[in-house]
C-alpha cells in the first residue's frame, strides 16, 4: 500500500476529515517551537519531542505528531492550528 492509498482511509479522528501530509517548513517551525518548550497538545501538555512528520486534517485545525514513521491518531496528542496561523 502507498502513502497516497492510505491516506485514503485515515481521517482525524476529531472531525472526520480527511489528513494530508504537512509541508517541511511547517514542521521545521514546529519543532523549533518544541525546541523552545513552546509546542501543547490537546491535553495541554508540552511536546517534548521533535516531530519527524505530521498529518494535518483538511480545515488544518489540527496536527498529527509522526514519531518514528507512526502517525500519532490520538485526538489528545493532536496539536491545535488555531493559533498558528
Amino acid at each position: 500500500m502507498t502513502d497516497q492509498q492510505l491516506f485514503e482511509y485515515i481521517r482525524c479522528p476529531v472531525t472526520r476529515s480527511p489528513l494530508q501530509s504537512a509541508d517541511a517548513e511547517m514542521i521545521r517551525e514546529i519543532n523549533d517551537q518544541i525546541e523552545k518548550g513552546l509546542i501543547r497538545n490537546r491535553l495541554d501538555r508540552k511536546v517534548e519531542r521533535p516531530l519527524d512528520a505530521g498529518l494535518l486534517n483538511s480545515d488544518h485545525s489540527l496536527l498529527y505528531p509522526v514519531w518514528d514513521g507512526i502517525p500519532t491518531l490520538i485526538a489528545d496528542e493532536a496539536i491545535s492550528m488555531q493559533d498558528r496561523r
